[in-house]
């Protein structure tokens, strides 16, 4: 197990864009770059009944939470018994990656280096540690070690962190897309967006303008309906007056003919005697 975590932490060497490691950077840009030099993992310590393992970390210069989040990675990739491509894959400055933030707990500079200055100073003016290296060992021993342990025992930040911490989507990240692939996806994504709710626009245009036309139709037929309606009404009115008006008709013409036949009945004498009635009169 120590040597699996020492080859992961061998994969931070050297020069890499570690934008998937802080915050606010993004990949390619020369801001996101660091060097790393040195990665050491001590085998496991038990003190005061707990087991430490210390990561020393040698480099030029370090991002905001870069070490957290390298440590966290490593942590979530044993623990789940993950690939180790997935340190290279957030290092490729085209990916876009979430890293797991470890705890700040136990994290310290150590010590600041100056080889570089140191190569050129008068032997007197080197800045260096071998004076003092004692009591600094001293000070981590007695004092920031028991700290640390006493802060975990408490509070139980870091284990409560690896018993919950963040697992890789791993199929995705070896199988997934860069961010450029990611980048022109969404940009079509997006057109194809807004060419939907335009042909929306002209199906619900296109589907209101049938719906008018076919009210318009049926306001038409129901408007014929109705004359039509009317007009058959009208017709049955004047039909049954017209029906009336001949039984009234009817009715007088069968009545004056009986008037007639019955005077026409009369003896010739009554007759004549009324013709001279009518006559004297």
């Amino acid at each position: 197990m120590h040597k699996k975590v020492q080859d992961l932490f061998s994969i931070y060497l050297g020069t890499h864009d570690f934008h998937n490691f802080t915050t606010g950077r993004e990949g390619g840009q020369a801001a996101s770059k660091r060097y790393i030099t040195q990665f050491e993992v001590s085998k496991p310590l038990v003190i005061d009944g707990m087991e430490l393992i210390k990561f020393s970390i040698n480099g030029q210069s370090f991002l905001l939470h870069q070490i957290r989040k390298m440590i966290g990675t490593v942590v979530s990739i044993v623990r789940y018994n993950q690939s180790e491509k997935i340190i290279l894959e957030a290092l490729r400055p085209d990916r876009l990656i979430h890293t797991p933030v470890a705890p700040g707990l136990g994290l310290m500079l150590k010590k600041c280096l100056f080889d570089n200055y140191n190569l050129h100073a008068e032997p007197g003016a080197k800045i260096t540690y071998e004076n003092i290296q004692e009591k600094l060992n001293e000070f981590e021993n007695e004092v920031l070690i028991p700290h640390i342990i006493k802060t975990e025992k408490e509070s139980k930040v870091f284990l409560e962190w690896a018993e919950n911490c963040h697992k890789f989507p791993e199929e995705e990240i070896l199988h997934g897309k860069t961010k450029k692939e990611r980048n022109r996806e969404e940009r079509a994504s997006s057109i194809v967006k807004d060419e939907v709710d335009v042909l929306q626009q002209v199906v619900v245009k296109s589907e209101v303008d049938v719906l008018q036309q076919v009210v318009k139709s049926e306001v038409d037929v129901l408007q014929q309906v109705v004359v039509k309606s009317e007009v058959d009404v009208l017709q049955q009115v004047v039909k049954s007056e017209v029906d009336v008006l001949q039984q009234v008709i009817v009715k007088s013409e069968v009545d004056l003919p009986h008037e007639v036949k019955r005077e026409a009945d009369l003896p010739r004498e009554v007759k004549s005697e009324s013709c001279e009635n009518k006559n004297e009169t």
